[in-house]
């Protein structure tokens, strides 16, 4: 059963591969999902992870990478720990090319496996989130988010704790934003506090110790911090409002920003709620795959969409939270997951159109119903993190 299993998945993530390389030599991904990268009037793919191969190639000839220059008009916004990668001249077409495709393919391959559609529901569900603009956009950007999203799958599935602390050290280092992982010391075996205590401090020793090994500092960090310019468009973010209502109507960024954590504050109050009626906590199973994927991938979605401006292929973490819901809708009944599918059902297949519609017939209007959808989303999702961090917590102290 489970190679049969296998062997269907892989034929299936196959098919969905040719589909999208179709989609990209026909033209149509740059006619109805995002805008081609040209430069020297030739068209550039996997551009974000080729800037990174390029800038460690300039830092190693010498060159200041944290401002432009000669080699690269492109400065480094990620960990330094990217610089340590290897290169070879002798192995150039398959840093550019061949490593991101395998790894857009066990991306793919990873989607069809988290949502193991068997419903009809649930495959059209895996075609919208394969082809969603986001999963589109990071495929064809070759964008370290692929990587960062792999690595969640590697620690829900690994058993070793010295590997995934070693994975979740280096993930960190990479992007920052991993370190909302930690929650992954909680559940991934049984621990009382006073070993999660233990395993933290370890863990943050490391983590500043490599830091400043890799030639990471406080002001380098707040300097990366700087240089980074958020798209005011197809934003994931709570500071979408702020961003093109400051673009479109100039009204004030901050003002904006505020009424939107208010409004997030309030429907995360109602959601809290719900929630509690429903009584899904006692469902819960913190040695289930389904739960692992998901308090990953909450934890690290509520977080970047709260503290940071983020281009809408960071939406590829909620695909984590899938199995999860599909869960809970099909096994245990609970309505409101049932409510929560059919919202994301929706919200992907608006996507898919709102998309076209605001990069190439620029009705900014729809950002609108985009953003509002978010807002309610991660609210909900804010909710669902706080009932199921504090129930972890909990747990930890009975012990």
């Amino acid at each position: 059963m489970i190679n049969y299993e296998f062997k269907k998945n892989i034929v299936i993530s196959i098919i969905f591969s040719l589909c999208i390389f179709a989609l990209w030599k026909f033209g149509v991904l740059y006619s109805h999902s995002l805008y081609p990268v040209i430069k020297e009037n030739r068209l550039h793919i996997f551009v974000d992870w080729a800037f990174l191969i390029k800038l460690g190639i300039c830092h190693r000839a010498g060159f200041d990478i944290y401002f432009p220059s000669s080699c690269s008009d492109q400065v480094l916004n990620y960990g330094n720990i990217f610089l340590f990668i290897p290169y070879f001249k002798t192995l150039e077409k398959f840093y550019f090319f061949y490593f991101p495709i395998i790894i857009s393919f066990i991306f793919i391959y990873s989607i069809v496996n988290l949502i193991k559609p068997k419903k009809f529901i649930e495959y059209f569900l895996l075609v919208l989130v394969v082809f969603a603009p986001s999963t589109l956009l990071v495929i064809e950007r070759g964008n370290t988010d692929i990587l960062i999203f792999i690595t969640i799958m590697l620690l829900a599935y690994s058993k070793s704790p010295i590997f995934n602390f070693i994975v979740l050290c280096v993930a960190s280092l990479a992007k920052y934003y991993p370190l909302a992982l930690i929650v992954n010391f909680f559940i991934e075996k049984k621990r009382n506090i006073v070993q999660i205590i233990l395993v933290l401090a370890l863990f943050i020793i490391l983590f500043f110790l490599l830091f400043h090994f890799t030639g990471e500092s406080f002001q380098l960090f707040q300097h990366k911090m700087k240089i980074i310019s958020p798209t005011w468009g197809n934003q994931f973010s709570i500071r979408g409002f702020a961003l093109f209502l400051e673009k479109l109507n100039n009204l004030n960024y901050n003002l904006v920003l505020l009424v939107s954590y208010i409004v997030l504050v309030f429907f995360s109050a109602i959601f809290l709620r719900i929630l509690k009626k429903s009584d899904f906590i006692s469902k819960l199973n913190f040695l289930s795959l389904e739960e692992r994927f998901f308090i990953l991938g909450v934890n690290l979605t509520v977080a970047v969409y709260l503290i940071s401006d983020n281009v809408h292929y960071r939406e590829i973490f909620l695909i984590l939270l899938l199995p999860f819901i599909i869960k809970f809708k099909n096994i245990f009944k609970i309505k409101i997951f049932e409510y929560l599918f059919y919202f994301i059902l929706f919200r992907y297949i608006f996507a898919m159109f709102s998309n076209y519609f605001i990069l190439f017939k620029k009705y900014f209007s729809l950002l609108y119903f985009k953003t509002t959808l978010d807002i309610i989303l991660i609210s909900f999702l804010t909710a669902i993190c706080i009932i199921i961090n504090f129930e972890i917590l909990k747990k930890i102290l009975k012990k």
